[in-house]
Formats: structure tokens, sequence, C-alpha cells
């Protein structure tokens, strides 16, 4: 790299300013797609008009959903209970934007109970106002969605006989012959429509015996029957459930369904996010009456994603609806994508790992079961440790009812996806009141394992295998638990000192009844003290993973140092018997340090310096990592921190010291090259030496410093470090 002007390096010393962390964020944000569209209207005409949806705060609405979710009743009553708390919910300041929205938007508003949100057109200059309005939480733009559009498409024949080797490979035969064909259960799809008046379909629509209103969702032709101009969506339900006479290609033949037409139906008329959400909300309750329940569909099958960088990474503000239909019994499944190979190609919110289970996506195998080069990979956007999809189901050239009365081959995880959904409506005619946790644990629990041994972001849990998915639906007993995640705040910026709440998620590697008592230890462990040690872990009937039912409480010294790991154990057992599994586990205490450090010892000096542009960080630094700081003679500490900043310019630095506030703050350095040992040189010295790149910042792109430290102690009088 060539920097014409002077590079300027400056150690700074900070002598412990001991200032409180100040945080300062507005609670609601701008979602990407909508800011550059708001970048796109300040240079054209800044009075143009964006069409948004508002969402508020849904911490409520949440906490709601997940009290209905717990009842142990039936799940009619959980689907009124969910309907009837959503309802309820009250916002804190709806009133003024409601007002507010109906006086300066440009189109009537829309409201949705699903999740507190509102839409509106409206100005830049009226978004502004908007984000700084009360429980605001985000707004993006109203965005056209996009059905996930299958890798190819061929032409098919009818078939005089039944000849579908997907059905047979998934083991779904052998629950039909158990008497399992869906009878009795409702499938729902959010596609581009469903050709009503199709041979193998027209026979199972809803709409022939219940109100059109409650039978097909459409923002474009609500008072005609269901049509698909596309085909994409006569396809996918095909698969979920259709059947002639004598050829039967659908998982669950004797099924019903219903439809939203929310995606591209081959109009000029756009269908956007909005018009998902009201979906979400009508399947909830398709004939507008509380007290009937058995128009609510037991599967949605989404065959559709949200565009790239309209959220931002693993927003979870989508995953809220998707909670609420789950609380009421629905099981959504999402097809994956067919954006692979490549790593973190699933779109939103299908990438979603709120849960372990939510959201639930499927990829696509070829009939070897070997994954398609096309189906989207994991992990997931929000941590790269969660992967994804869930299972997988055969993708390529699946033969389906298609648009016209015809019938076509296509292939794409959205042809893999509606396999499962079937499954679903088999599992629900086995058990009308099995749990969605139930059926999805179940459906994991029983898929054979492909690829690497294990959970993987190409194949996920495996392969699903129908005829064993009843064995796990209710199987129970403990066996090899595990820890799948710890959650903890840190308990300060950069400063150890303070109460930590930690919260567990265990699995289980078989399907458990009942409740399990966790309590965790951390013996002869300085500077760490446990305030509550005991938590209840529920499995739901047949469930793979539990939640600490409350965190644990960990109280932290200012005696630890950033990036000290603490080592627990958690011990599990039934309430009232021995235990029957200990698990070790750590946290990491603080801010971990994103490199090596090395102490400089001359005999008369000590200094501790790292590959990440920082030195000293020892005790009563801003950011302690357990360094000596800088010592002489084994006495007191004269250096707290100390850190680079290289520019070009006032507006161009890239720095490792505190922030304007005298806050810590994340270096922008990391190493490239990790640091030395340390050996001795030619000239008597023992050398330190490292790279590193300013990745962090984008003042100096492609800036790359070389470091070398080194300590001189061959004579009494010549003890220092350079």
């Amino acid at each position: 790299m060539t920097i014409k002007k002077l590079v300027l390096f400056s150690l700074l010393l900070a002598a412990g300013l001991g200032l409180a962390p100040k945080v300062e964020a507005s609670w609601s944000e701008l979602s990407p797609g909508l800011e550059a569209s708001l970048t796109d209207v300040s240079k054209i005409n800044p009075d143009s008009l964006i069409d948004v949806v508002i969402f508020l705060d849904f911490d409520n609405s949440v906490s709601q959903v997940k009290k209905s979710a717990a009842l142990k009743s039936l799940r009619a009553d959980k689907v009124k209970s969910v309907i009837s708390n959503l309802k309820s919910v009250s916002v804190s300041g709806i009133d003024n934007l409601r007002s507010y929205l109906n006086r300066a938007s440009a189109a009537p508003i829309r409201e949705f109970w699903i999740t507190p949100s509102l839409t509106a057109r409206l100005t830049a200059e009226q978004i502004n106002v908007v984000s700084d309005m009360e429980s605001v939480r985000l707004i993006t733009e109203d965005a056209l969605l996009n059905y996930i559009e299958p890798v190819d498409i061929k032409a098919a024949a009818s078939m005089a006989t039944s000849n579908s080797v997907q059905l047979v490979d998934l083991g779904v035969t052998q629950l039909w012959s158990r008497g399992l064909t869906g009878a009795g259960r409702l499938v729902c799809s959010f596609d581009t429509g469903v050709e009503s008046d199709h041979p193998a379909l027209s026979s199972k629509w809803r709409g022939n015996h219940a109100s059109l209103a409650s039978s097909w969702y459409s923002p474009v032709t609500p008072n005609s029957p269901p049509t698909d101009k596309i085909g994409h969506g006569t396809h996918t339900m095909g698969i979920m459930i259709g059947s002639t006479p004598t050829d039967t290609f659908g998982v669950a033949p004797a099924a019903e369904w219903i439809t939203g037409g929310v995606v591209d139906q081959g109009r000029s008329l756009a269908v956007t996010l909005a018009d998902i959400v009201a979906a979400f909300q009508w399947a909830l309750n398709p004939d507008g009456n509380i007290n009937t329940t058995d128009d609510v569909p037991d599967v949605i099958l989404n065959s559709w994603g949200i565009p790239k960088n309209m959220f931002t990474p693993c927003d979870s503000t989508f995953s809220a609806v998707i909670e609420a239909v789950e609380a009421a019994g629905i099981v959504t499944i999402f097809a994956a994508g067919n954006e692979g190979p490549n790593p973190m190609t699933i779109r939103s919110p299908a990438d979603l790992a709120v849960t372990p289970t939510n959201t639930f996506s499927v990829g696509a195998v070829d009939n070897n079961r070997v994954v398609a080069s096309f189906s989207s990979r994991g992990p997931s956007s929000c941590n790269p440790t969660d992967m994804k999809p869930e299972v997988m189901a055969p993708g390529v050239s699946i033969r389906s009812s298609y648009k016209g009365g015809g019938y076509s081959f296509m292939s794409g995880s959205s042809m893999a996806a509606p396999y499962v959904a079937g499954i679903v409506a088999l599992i629900r005619q086995y058990d009308p009141e099995a749990t969605v946790s139930q059926i999805k644990n179940a459906l994991i629990a029983s898929a054979i394992d492909l690829g690497p041994t294990g959970e993987d972001n190409d194949y996920g849990y495996g392969f699903v295998d129908a005829s064993k998915v009843l064995d796990y639906l209710n199987a129970a007993g403990p066996s090899d638990f595990k820890i799948e995640r710890i959650t903890y705040p840190l308990t300060g910026i950069a400063t150890i000192e303070g109460t930590s709440e930690v919260e567990i998620l265990i699995r289980s590697s078989v399907p458990v009844n009942g409740e399990l008592i966790g309590s965790i230890s951390a013996e002869k462990l300085p500077g760490v003290s446990i305030q509550d040690a005991e938590a209840t872990f529920s499995f739901a009937g047949g469930g793979l993973f539990a939640y600490s039912s409350q965190p644990f409480i960990i109280e932290l010294s200012s005696a630890l140092y950033n990036g000290q790991r603490l080592p627990f154990t958690l011990e599990l057992g039934y309430p009232n018997e021995a235990a029957i599994e200990m698990i070790e586990f750590e946290i990491v205490a603080g801010i971990a340090p994103p490199g090596i450090m090395e102490t400089h010892s001359t005999g008369a000096l000590e200094l501790t310096v790292s590959d990440f542009g920082q030195y000293g960080l020892g005790p009563e630094s801003n950011y302690n990592t357990g360094g000596r700081g800088l010592r002489y003679r084994e006495g007191s500490n004269l250096l707290y921190e100390a850190g680079l900043i290289v520019g070009t310019g006032v507006d161009q630095l890239s720095s490792s010291v505190r922030d304007s506030a005298g806050q810590f703050a994340v270096s922008d350095f990391r190493p490239a090259t990790p640091l030395s040992t340390g050996s001795y040189g030619l000239d008597g010295g023992f050398h330190h030496t490292a790279r590193m790149n300013a990745v962090n910042s984008t003042a100096i792109s492609g800036l790359t410093i070389l470091q070398e430290t080194v300590n001189f102690d061959t004579y009494e009088d010549n003890r220092f470090v350079i």
C-alpha cells in the first residue's frame, strides 16, 4: 500500500479515567433497504412517497404468545387464546402514531394485530418523524416479495397409475398402510395461488363447503376462486395432497387445502411484505370467527423469501409473526431456497435460528439423496454455529400438478418442502393434539443422517424418514444430553465486575417427556459466586430441546479479566431423583481479546504487547485482559493501556484506543500473522513480531502493519524495551 501523506504513529497513554460506559441508541431503526431508498429519494425528489411497514414494540405480543403456548389445553383452546391475547395487547403510543398516519399517509393505512404493525405511504421527512415516535421498533420498505423460482420446468403427462419413487423413498407409503392419508386435516400454502379446478386438487378445496373468504386469501382477487397464473403454487400443493382416482403423487391425498396467493401471481399488481403479514394473520382465523377452529390449518408451506438486505442479518421482527401462528399449533415449513451451493445462502426468514426449530427450513436432494447443487446452504445469519437447513427431501425432477389442468416436472427446494409439510398432515391425523415442537423434533430425530456425521450446513439433520417419524413423536427417556447454546449478556463495556444472567439450551439425542432440574456449580473459582444456581428444563412430550426456565445468576468480581475462561458444571436430574448427567461448560468473562498478548521482561522492566494494536492491558485498565501493564523493578503499574493510531488525516484514522468519551472501543486492528512467542536475535535482543490488518476500519483500505518489539537484558545498566 502507498500512502502519499505522512503517516502518524501515536502511542497514547490513558491514566485510568474511570468513566462509566455511556450507550446512546435510538429504539427504532430503519431497515437497510429503506435507508437505501431514502438515500435515492434525497438525491431525486425528497417529496417522493415510499410505502412502508412500521413494526412497533412486540415484546408484549411475544409474551402473550408464549403464555398461550404454555397452556396445557387442547389445540382449539390454544388457537382462541392466541387470537384473543394478541388482540388485547396494548402498545404505548400507538394512538398517537395511528392519528399521525391517518393525517400524513397518502394511502389508507392497514393495521395488524398478529404483531403490532401498520402500513403507510410517506415522504422521507414523514418517515423520520415516525422513527422518533414512541414504541416504533423498525420501519422497513413494503417491498415486493419473491417466490422461490424452480430451477427447471418440464412438461409431464398424467399417469394411468401412481408412480412416485419419492413417496416410497420417504417412507410415506408405510404410513398409508397404517391408514394415515391426511383425512380430516387441513394444509395451507403461501405461494402463487392454486388452480382450484385442477382435476388432482379441485375436490379437496375447503371452499367447496366453506366460505370463499375462509379458503382463499388474495390481496389481488379476493372475490374469485383461487387461481394460479404461474403454476408454482399448484405444483407445490400437488406434492402435499395431489391425487386422482388412478394417480396419487401427493403425500396426504385425503387432506383438504386452503391457500394464500401472496407472491407473484403473474399480474401487474404488486404483492408485498405487508401482504405476507396479513396472510399469516388470516391463517390464524380464516373465517373471522374466534369460536370456530376447524378452519385453522395444521401446516403452512412457505415457498417465498424476503429479498436480501431488506432486513439486517438475524432480525427477529418477522419471527414474532411465526411464533404467533406456531403458538396456535400451526407448523410453518420453509423452502431453503435455490441459491446454493455457497454458504449462508438461505434467505430470511428461513435462515433464522431464534430457537432450534423456528424457523424450519427444508433443502433439496436428488433421487440418490445427494444434495442438489442449487439447494441453499447454511449457516444461519444469527450465528455461524447455528446450522441450516433443518432437514432434506427430494427436490429434483419432481412430478406434480401444474396450471392449465396439466402436470410438470420441477426442481427446487420448493418441491422438497411440501413433502415435509404433507408429512405434518399425516402426523396430525395420527395425533391431532401433537404440538409444533413435538412434530418438528420428531422430523429431526427420525431423519437419516447424510453427508458429514451429524448436523451440517449442507444436509441439516438429514433425509426425512416418514416411516420412523411416529416412533419419535411420543418416545421418552434421558440419554446423552449436551449443551446446545449458552447466552449471557456482557456485565459492562469491557468491565467484568457485576451480575450476569446466564441462559442455557440443552439437547437430548432422544425425545424426552417431562421436566429436568438443572443446577450449576463452579468449584474453587476465585472471583465468581453463584446467586441463583437452579432452573427447570421443560421438554414438551417427545421434545429434544429445552431452555432453562429462568436465568442462572452469576456474580463476577473485579479480580477477573477480559477473556478469562470460567469453568462450570451443569448437573441434570429428574425432580427428587439422583443426577443423570454432568456437563462441563465454560463462560468467557467480559470481552475476549481478539488476538495474542506477550510480556517483555528484562529483570528491570515489564511491558505487555499484543497483535491487535493495544499495550499494557493490566489491572485497573479500561480493558484488563490479564496483562502486566508497564512496571519498573516490580513496582506498581505505570501504564493502564496504550494504543496505536494510524492515519492519513484527521478524518482517516485507524485506531485501537478509547473512544472520544474515554470509553472502551473495539480495536480496528486484527492479527494477520499472530504475535510470536519470541526468540533471540543477532543483536542479543529478545524479539516478538506480528502483522496486523486494520480490518475493522474503512478509513485506510488495505493497511498492514509489521510490528516488532524487542527487549535487552544482557547488562545490568542496559535493560530496556524497544
